[in-house]
């Protein structure tokens, strides 16, 4: 049986000028993830921050959607957690972002997440989340109804007021409260802002849910009604703040499985090498672009508008592979979260879509590889120019706390626009990661371009992203790659340690040595030695950093007086071994 919900919300900006609070759900629908579970968010942005109502908004938007795609081996708790982390640090980011003295991105937020037999819940602030079960006549003794809060106000008493000590955005680091509960059929559970709990009693709140259990209809009309009369009762009863709210009744809720969606869960595949006219939810195919083992790419243009579009569809092989499949899905959603210049636009269907595909803005041009081929000779400063567009790309996805994972050379595009200029854009998140640390443990993508931590069993970071793309630059400049084809077969430190950086210059004269070490650093095999951010080797790249290639000078000629002294020191420390084994 599935589970099927009733839900309403409600937000009134009450006395104030504005509204600071958030409300977001999802109701079960679709396939994968989105299908088996109902999400509710609720925020309340810190007036006094400069910006805490678009913080309250990014937080509820951002959690409900990111946590839809996480992968279906985290647990609900770990999904919860790397999504609030990666919120948590983008909201305090911006702040730091302007060098302003406070946090101006704060916002309270709490989160109920039911799937299976569970409710799932996530607090930071002063928000809350209550659980009203109604009355029951039990075998023996009748059960009572209760209203009951799950959640803790993470504030102190100063003075008259109350004082956020814990919220999303006050630090780089957050700590977030988890509660798991069991859920039973006509649950409700309720999630307020202070505007509503900070005046009306618990049992006010529960005597207005019980009198709508009282009517026996649960239909969204009813909740809705009750939603704002405990809006409209809290500004009656002298609230100074925005009030905001969230109802949801337990209908029927599906059984325990323990794994994954089920194939049933993911719409049809479209079949493998369609032919031109071939039509498909309003697009129309033009011609095959490019087809491998795991996916096929077609030219299509949209029927309506004439708009021309690419349709990546997955191949018929992966059919009965549901991680497959669930990773396409989250190639589409990473997408459609992530807007920018050099990144290729995936966009939403005109219509529902019968079939599993994505569709993404069409680029007339070709990869970075085969324009390498058709320019082997491009001089050092025409590679370079693309080396911008390839770091903001990257840099974009790392904010989103996002990792591409199959950085290379045929995973950017290179166009022309209407004047005639080449620009680069990445594309293809079949193997992106979301959340800034990954445990995952198998060489994504092509095996010469990944960094060596895959294979030495090592958390991954931003910074396998830039050793692949400094592998790709310097195949680009090169034809080759900096450690030689045994690269590909190194498995261990010791395999690793056998292998030494050939400069670019070797394959290509016209790289200059300050160039060459840039390179060296970012695809450096010691993770630690790279750069901390792509900024800097972008720098790097485009003017001398002399301190890479300078000579190490010796410790005489660098610290001459450190040198003398050890010198009097190492000889003093001789001479009295020299007296004791003479005297001896």
């Amino acid at each position: 049986m599935p589970l099927v919900v009733t839900a309403a919300q409600y937000s009134d900006k009450g006395p104030k000028a504005a509204n600071d609070d958030a409300l977001v759900m999802h109701l079960p629908e679709g396939f994968g993830r989105s299908a088996h579970m109902m999400i509710a968010a609720i925020a309340d942005g810190v007036s006094s921050a400069e910006s805490g109502g678009p913080a309250a908004m990014i937080a509820t938007r951002n959690f409900c959607s990111d946590f839809l795609a996480t992968d279906l081996n985290w647990s609900i708790k770990t999904a919860g957690y790397r999504v609030l982390t990666a919120i948590n640090r983008w909201l305090h980011g911006q702040g730091q972002h302007y060098n302003h003295r406070y946090s101006t991105h704060l916002t309270t937020f709490s989160a109920v997440i039911i799937y299976e037999q569970s409710a799932h819940i996530f607090h930071v602030g002063d928000s809350r989340v209550w659980r009203f079960r109604p009355a029951q006549q039990g075998r023996d003794h009748p059960i009572k109804q209760s209203l009951e809060c799950l959640t803790k106000d993470h504030t102190i008493q100063t003075g008259s007021s109350e004082q956020l000590i814990r919220a999303l955005g006050m630090d780089w680091r957050v700590e977030v409260d988890y509660l798991e509960v069991d859920v039973q059929v006509g649950d409700y559970f309720l999630l307020t802002t202070d505007g509503i709990h900070g005046v009306l009693s618990a049992q006010t709140l529960s005597d207005l849910i019980q009198e709508n259990t009282n009517l026996g209809q649960f239909s969204t009309d009813h909740l809705e009604r009750c939603v704002k009369q405990m809006a409209t009762l809290a500004q009656n009863s002298g609230s100074s703040d925005n009030q905001s709210c969230q109802l949801i009744h337990i209908q029927t809720l599906e059984v325990s499985h323990n794994h994954p969606p089920d194939l049933a869960s993911f719409p049809p595949l479209l079949p493998d090498n369609l032919k031109p006219g071939y039509k498909v939810d309003g697009y129309e195919i033009v011609g095959e672009l490019h087809a491998n083992s795991r996916s096929s790419i077609y030219h299509a243009v949209l029927l309506s508008n004439q708009k021309h579009v690419i349709l990546k569809a997955p191949s018929q092989q992966f059919s009965d592979n549901v991680a497959t499949l669930h990773a396409f899905v989250q190639e589409d959603w990473i997408g459609q979260r992530i807007e920018h210049p050099d990144i290729v636009q995936t966009l939403a269907p005109e219509q529902p879509r019968q079939f599993l595909y994505l569709v993404q803005e069409y680029l007339s041009g070709c990869t970075l590889r085969r324009w390498r081929e058709a320019n082997p000779n491009a001089p050092v400063e025409t590679v370079i120019r693309f080396v911008r567009p390839a770091v903001r790309a990257l840099r974009a996805l790392h904010r989103r706390e996002t990792l591409h994972q199959d950085v290379k050379p045929d995973n950017f595009m290179v166009w022309r626009d209407d004047q005639g200029h080449e620009h680069l854009k990445l594309i293809d998140f079949g193997s992106a990661q979301v959340g800034s640390v990954t445990e995952r443990r198998v060489r994504p993508g092509a095996l010469e371009y990944a960094a060596p931590e895959y294979a030495l069993d090592q958390n991954i970071d931003a910074r396998a992203d830039q050793f692949a793309l400094a592998v790709t630059f310097y195949e680009i400049l090169t034809g080759e790659l900096p450690y030689g084809s045994h690269y590909l077969s190194a498995q261990s430190a010791a395999d690793f340690a056998k292998l030494s950086y050939i400069p670019a210059s070797k394959y290509n004269p016209h790289v200059p040595a300050w160039m060459d070490a840039a390179l060296m650093r970012a695809c450096s095999l010691d993770v630690e030695q790279r750069y901390e951010d792509l900024g800097e080797w972008q720098a790097d790249l485009e003017r001398p950093n002399y301190t890479l290639t300078r000579p190490r000078m010796p410790l005489m000629e660098s610290h001459p007086v450190q040198f003398w002294q050890t010198v009097a020191a190492l000889l003093f420390v001789a001479n009295i071994f020299w007296l004791v084994a003479w005297f001896k």
